[in-house]
């Protein structure tokens, strides 16, 4: 008997596990680190609330796209970078289905770059999957709480500007495991 993981669980950890790889996060950082002509956002806080705002707007979308229960992902196009989009639609459908809502919380800003026009930010929060519980087509369910209960690490996001959309959208997100958790 082949044991196959619902597409749903393979992108929950996927997009725990992938992006940011091409943006690393120095360990140990208590502060923002800024280029010199990143005077996109005025303020660090500024660029805290614009990525906070993009996490919880793709996030949600997110948890929409799963409970349509068709295995159409498109609308996560709008939140997210035409190479992260590939990668979180490269598995093939199977039917599963998320119920519930994921609740993201303790954000902290790790850097800003880029420049005026083209400006990055990288924050890192929780992301608690608890309320959430995935179906697969024979109707097994599976909570992705389960993988990590007792030891949830901090998520780190990084965003790039989208001129199309005058917007941060998000580039990647992966689980860090460099500090207590969560």
């Amino acid at each position: 008997m082949t044991f196959r993981l619902p597409v749903a669980l393979i992108l929950i950890v996927t997009l725990a596990l992938s992006g940011c790889t091409r943006h690393e996060v120095a360990h140990n950082q208590s502060h923002a680190n800024h280029s010199d002509d990143s005077a996109a956002f005025e303020s660090d806080n500024e660029a805290l609330r614009a990525a906070t705002l993009s996490a919880f707007e793709f996030v949600s979308e997110w948890d929409r796209a799963f409970r349509r229960r068709n295995d159409d992902m498109t609308s996560l196009q709008p939140y997210v970078t035409d190479d992260y989009y590939a990668d979180l639609t490269d598995d093939e459908p199977d039917g599963s289905y998320l119920t519930g809502s994921t609740m993201i919380s303790n954000f902290s800003l790790l850097d800003v770059g880029g420049s005026n026009h083209s400006p990055t930010v990288t924050i890192k929060f929780c992301a608690d999957f608890a309320s959430v519980t995935g179906h697969d087509e024979s109707g097994d369910t599976w909570h992705p709480n389960d993988v990590n209960e007792k030891h949830r690490p901090w998520t780190v996001c990084h965003f790039v500007w989208d001129k199309t959309s005058d917007r941060l959208i998000v580039d990647g997100w992966r689980l860090w495991f460099d500090e207590e958790p969560c």
